[in-house]
């Protein structure tokens, strides 16, 4: 699977970020490259406020803007707050060709949730497909995700479009209280004062799916720490 790196800005990639931006990027590499470093800010966790998500290949994106090696898109599989019409970044130009599908951008706004129905068992099916994958900020794929991606990207293999953030997500759930949230229902965790940073999905009373940082997609108990930060819990509307 050919997998692409969408940046905040066209300098925000370091050295070690070098097997990504290859003609060919090298997912696989790039990542060994960064476990093998000793210092945790160097490696994964230093993608924070670098890299903004993942495209996939064969995912649709809107060309804006070319300049030198970048391209400027949107990605309208992936609705975010950022842009009406999808997740906003930079794309290395070449990755244009390798089964990313470019629009000119003349087309309506990306749409938000859609109206597919899906089984919620079949949606937490879907997430549990990903158990043991590790945890990658802006990851969405089956080599290495973060908490919302563990939520968009099972929804989006259903057929679902659901926006790609934490924070978005919540948004667009149906409110619920967390003492009457069932199984494939999401529960959102935040610092005091924050938006939501962090996501779940529940499977039983106290369970949840996961992925925390530095660990691995985890079905476990809810920890005790994440317990008090829970902020809300929400129902995604094509679950039923």
């Amino acid at each position: 699977m050919s997998i692409s790196g969408l940046w905040l800005t066209a300098t925000s990639p370091r050295p070690i970020d070098a097997p990504l931006l290859d003609a060919s990027p090298d997912h696989d590499r790039w990542l060994a490259a960064m476990d093998a470093e000793p210092e945790p800010m160097a490696g994964r966790l230093g993608l924070e406020g670098r890299l903004e998500t993942e495209v996939l290949a064969g995912e649709s994106v809107e060309v804006h803007d070319l300049h030198d090696d970048w391209a400027f898109v949107t990605c309208p599989e992936q609705p975010s707050h950022k842009n009406p019409r999808g997740y906003p970044g930079y794309l290395r130009a070449a990755h244009l060709d390798l089964g990313v599908s470019e629009s000119d951008g003349a087309g309506d706004p990306a749409p938000t949730a859609g109206a597919t129905s899906v089984d919620p068992a079949a949606f937490l099916d879907a997430v549990r497909a990903h158990a043991g994958v590790s945890y990658l900020w802006a990851g969405l794929s089956p080599h290495g995700l973060d908490s919302s991606g563990l939520v968009h990207l099972p929804l989006r293999t259903l057929g679902v479009r659901f926006p790609r953030d934490c924070s978005d997500q919540a948004r667009h759930c149906a409110p619920v209280a967390p003492a009457d949230a069932a199984p494939g229902d999401l529960l959102f965790f935040a610092r005091p004062g924050s938006e939501p940073d962090h996501v779940g999905i529940l499977t039983a009373t106290g369970r949840m799916l996961h992925v925390p940082q530095t660990g691995r997609v985890v079905e476990e108990d809810v920890p005790t720490d994440r317990a008090e930060t829970l902020v809300c819990a929400g129902r995604i509307s094509a679950l039923g």
